[in-house]
């Protein structure tokens, strides 16, 4: 929860906080650790932390942050909606409609 909080804040455009390098992986890396809990991919906290990648990606807080080493932090926590806007960013259109196919929230989507 704390690393959430301190993505969402660093997301927001206005009285945004101020971290080092460090601190900023460290967050990013922690918001994608899957739990030993199974059904963490479906709960509130997961969808929550998402959205804070979701937020720091909107606001270009991870173009400095290796893409490919948040590409598999995301895949393997299930983020496909980060995986998606990353693949979109690329070009790579084939892997975002695919992005819809693994996500089961977004599965009706894919054509639409």
């Amino acid at each position: 929860m704390l690393f959430t909080f301190l993505a969402r804040q660093m997301a927001r455009q206005t009285d945004s906080i101020t971290v080092n390098r460090s601190l900023f992986d460290q967050v990013v890396e922690s918001l994608c650790l899957a739990s030993d809990d199974t059904h963490i991919k479906d709960s509130l906290e997961h969808e929550q932390r998402q959205q804070a990648l979701l937020e720091l990606y909107s606001v270009d807080g991870l173009d400095y942050f290796n893409t490919a080493r948040l590409m598999d932090l995301a895949r393997d926590a299930g983020f496909y909606r980060v995986c998606e806007l990353i693949y979109a960013r690329r070009g790579d259109f084939a892997e975002t409609v695919a992005c819809y196919w693994r996500d089961a929230a977004r599965q009706q989507q894919v054509f639409s």
